[in-house]
């Protein structure tokens, strides 16, 4: 099953406070991971998998 993060999951996995969390969403998009659309509801979160995968590449593991 994928798991799905919020804003505080993914803040506290990539190191960084909810709010620049939040900052960067909505002026720096490009350095937070991709997020992912679910098909039928508003929610953009952001698939663990995925988010591992960016650290790893962004070489922040």
């Amino acid at each position: 099953m994928t798991k799905y993060l919020d804003i505080e999951e993914l803040a506290a996995l990539i190191g960084l406070p909810p709010s620049t969390i939040r900052r960067y969403m909505a002026k720096q998009p490009f350095n937070l991971p991709p997020k992912k659309h679910i098909p039928g509801s508003k929610m953009m979160p952001w698939r663990k998998f995925d988010v591992e995968k960016w650290l790893y590449e962004h070489g922040t593991s």
